[in-house]
């Protein structure tokens, strides 16, 4: 039971900290419909569906079964993980960042 509450209580600190980002740290998108606002962490189920809710960039870590982002920068780990940019690393069975030479590698791929 300590473990439950422990981890929920790390889930509502990490979304706090992520809400604060999205405030402080706004970027301009000059792309139709892209994501605003980054996250250091993000642990997803599938889209926007996770902590923090909603899409994010991510500027840090992402973990999850299917992560999907604009713009990553850090490591993303998942069953299928998706960048339309990234400098960093995906692990993973599927890996695809659009924006490189090679888009898509299975296991590791990555872009600097």
């Amino acid at each position: 039971m300590r473990k439950i509450v422990f981890a929920l209580l790390a889930m509502l600190a990490i979304n706090s900290v992520a809400a604060e980002a999205k405030i402080v740290n706004e970027r301009v998108c000059t792309r139709q419909g892209c994501m605003t606002e980054w996250t250091p962490f993000a642990l997803t189920l599938c889209g926007p569906v996770g902590l923090p809710w909603g899409d994010w960039n991510v500027k840090g870590l992402q973990i999850g079964l299917f992560n999907s982002v604009y713009e990553l920068s850090g490591l993303q780990i998942g069953v299928v993980n998706i960048a339309d940019r990234a400098r960093g690393m995906q692990i993973g069975v599927v890996n695809v960042i659009s924006s490189d030479d090679c888009a898509f590698l299975p296991i590791v791929n990555w872009s600097f």
